[in-house]
Parts: structure tokens; C-alpha cells; sequence
């Protein structure tokens, strides 16, 4: 069985945005219960971006066994402003503000895989001298 196609969506008003998990048929996880359900009043709500995705991260993982591998691939941020930042004020930002994923319109992953994207912003490092 292939696993579960999940997607945070924005929940509840504009004043008080918060985020849930929904899967790819319409199914909102209920946090509280640990289960999935239909009705949309029973999603449990998520705070901010690294919330939610950390939950998804925990949900996509237990859906398939076998061995877990780690790649890493270079990601380039520029920033240009009047002031300088420092790598902890970007990586505190990025940390809320970018989300990562993949277009899963070509599967979860090559042969029986499953692929998932985590950016580890707290790593972020200056190389402006380089």
C-alpha cells in the first residue's frame, strides 16, 4: 500500500491562522485522539509551519519500514539588506517562513520509497566570505 499523501493547510480565521494536516482524501488528523477523521471541527491545530511539519515528519514515518538513508544537498540563501543580519536571526525566520516539499504528482519515491524533504535551519551558516 502506498503511503499517505499529506498537506498542511491553513485552518480557522484570517485573525488566528493556525495550520492542520489533511491527507489526499479529505481526512484531517486529530491530534487529541490520534486518529483521522472526516470532520474538519476535529483537525488539530498546529501554531506555526515547523509545528505542523514536524508532526507530518512523524506521521510519514511511521507509514513505511525498512532502511532510512540521508542525503544532503547545498541550499543558498541570499539575503540583501541595509543592515547585516546574523545566521540566527535568518535561521529563526526561515524556520517559520519556508516550507519544503515535493511535487508528489511523480510518486513518494523512486521504487518502493518514500522521500521526505527537512530543512535544518539551526545549521545555517555564514559564507558570505567564501
Amino acid at each position: 500500500m502506498a503511503p499517505r499523501k499529506l498537506d498542511a493547510i491553513t485552518c480557522g480565521p484570517e485573525h488566528a491562522l493556525r495550520y492542520c494536516i489533511v491527507d489526499e482524501d479529505q481526512n484531517y488528523w486529530n491530534e487529541r485522539d490520534q486518529t483521522w477523521t472526516k470532520n474538519p471541527k476535529e483537525a488539530g491545530l498546529f501554531a506555526d509551519a515547523a509545528e505542523v511539519g514536524s508532526k507530518m515528519h512523524d506521521l510519514m514515518v511511521t507509514q513505511v519500514s525498512g532502511v532510512l538513508q540521508r542525503f544532503v544537498a547545498p541550499v543558498v540563501v541570499e539575503v540583501r539588506g541595509p543592515v547585516p543580519i546574523t545566521a540566527e536571526m535568518l535561521a529563526a525566520w526561515l524556520e517559520t517562513a519556508v516550507q519544503i516539499s515535493c511535487n508528489d504528482l511523480h510518486s513518494n519515491g523512486p521504487g518502493e520509497s518514500m522521500v521526505m524533504l527537512r530543512m535544518d535551519w539551526p545549521q545555517l551558516e555564514d559564507i558570505s566570505d567564501e
